[in-house]
């Protein structure tokens, strides 16, 4: 067995593994890096998703026109002198809703290709009551 082949094998492996620590060491940099970009982005996304919720609920409030208010899923008419009839209006199409047995069935919209369906669980003339006192 040749000594020297011995001592450079040993000086190869010696001089890799130094090289293979630095190397690891680097990775170990770049990894906590990459994991803090990783939780900025999934903050960030989690707020953005938020905000669109927000900007959303919004756009809808916005979409209902200044004489109808929401509550319960439906929209409810307020006349010139700020009553409320007992009426439930669909939110898309803002035509009457109807219903043959309110305590069974859901409301649904009288616009053909709609299919707009809301339970309402409360009698429609107490909710115009309320509306109108502004007790919601």
């Amino acid at each position: 067995m040749n000594p020297f082949k011995i001592i450079e094998d040993l000086i190869n492996e010696h001089g890799s593994a130094t090289i293979r620590g630095e190397r690891l060491l680097l990775l170990k940099d770049e990894l906590t890096i990459v994991e803090k970009e990783r939780a900025d982005l999934y903050k960030k996304c989690s707020d953005l998703e938020k905000e669109v919720i927000e900007l959303r609920d919004k756009l809808a409030k916005a979409s209902i026109p200044p004489e109808f208010t929401e509550y319960q899923g439906a929209l409810f008419k307020r006349d010139a002198a700020g009553s409320y009839s007992p009426i439930a209006y669909c939110p898309e199409c803002k035509r009457p809703l109807f219903n043959t047995e309110p305590k069974i069935f859901p409301y649904s919209c009288s616009t053909r290709g709609c299919g707009y369906n809301v339970n309402i669980h409360e009698d429609l003339q107490s909710i115009a009551n309320k509306l109108t006192d502004g007790k919601r």
